[in-house]
């Protein structure tokens, strides 16, 4: 583009609303010039693109036709009306833009589109944790050794046929002993559950009363519930507490009742069948 003096005097006359007709018609054969005139009318159509979506309110009719630079008649000076004040902060900003572009060798702003709300980035979903396998019993050997020492008569279990995921989910039964008749007037059977793992994550006890049920045999069969929790529990506070839960609330089991409580993270539950056979279950492998 060829240099011309008075370029930037007709940009200084473009931003204050000034140009005259004698620089439209020197504009029409000057290549440096010429261009700023043609930039300057695609400009302003811009400018009134840009302002109006600036401003929340429609603007007053005729406003961007107006000069930039001193007041026109019908414009109040000192009470503007509603929105004016976005709307001239909103032309501000534009006309410093308007200098920038209609500087020579530069090429005009477009107007940028609107971008897309861009919505708050989803968490992503916390990946669920398989809960860890906990000790609560003694190994399965223990457990069969000191059933043996009072008496009871033990053998291998088998596999148990749908285990289930969990890390505490029984898959074989390890051991299965039976009470010796001595034990009292009822007849019993202690199965011992092994985890994929090969420790034990649960006991289950079958007991039966001999010769008719009645309130006086019930508390033998919890005195032996109680004393197997003793052998078979590492945690002997649990052992405790579970034998105490066993005392008490074993007797009050009618048919069809059930009990059931979560003592030191080991839950036991017991319940009476239709036939009065007890079903005492201790669970381990709980979440420490």
């Amino acid at each position: 583009m060829n240099d011309c003096r008075r370029t930037f005097g007709l940009i200084d006359r473009l931003v204050d609303g000034r140009v005259t007709d004698a620089d439209r018609r020197h504009a029409a054969s000057c290549a440096s010039c010429g261009p700023v005139l043609s930039r300057a009318a695609g400009f302003d159509d811009a400018l009134r693109r840009s302002a109006r979506a600036l401003v929340a309110e429609e603007l007053p009719r005729g406003i961007l036709d107006q000069p930039l630079a001193g007041r026109s008649p019908g414009v109040a000076s000192r009470r503007s009306a509603p929105g004016s004040a976005s709307i001239l902060a909103a032309v501000a900003v534009l006309l410093t833009a308007t200098v920038i572009a209609l500087a020579p060798g530069t090429a005009p702003v477009a107007t940028p589109a609107p971008s897309a709300t861009i919505g708050p980035t989803p968490t992503p979903a916390a990946t669920p944790q398989t809960p860890r396998f906990v000790e609560r019993f003694r190994s399965t050997d223990a457990i069969r050794g000191s059933l043996v020492k009072l008496g009871y008569r033990c053998n291998d279990g088998a596999p148990v046929p749908s285990p289930g995921s969990a890390p505490d989910a029984v898959v074989k039964e390890s051991t299965v002993c039976l009470a010796p008749d001595s034990i009292g007037p009822f007849a019993a059977a202690v199965i011992v559950g092994e985890a994929v793992n090969g420790k034990v994550a649960a006991l289950t006890i079958k007991a039966d009363i001999v010769g008719g049920d009645s309130v006086d045999k019930r508390p033998a069969v919890a005195a032996a519930v109680a004393k197997i929790f003793a052998l078979a529990l590492l945690d002997e506070g649990a052992a405790q507490s579970g034998g105490g839960w066993a005392t008490v609330h074993l007797p009050e089991l009618e048919a069809g009742d059930d009990n059931e409580v979560v003592l030191r993270q080991v839950d036991f539950h017991a319940s009476r069948q239709p036939n009065l056979s007890y079903l005492v279950e201790v669970k381990g492998g709980l979440p420490g």
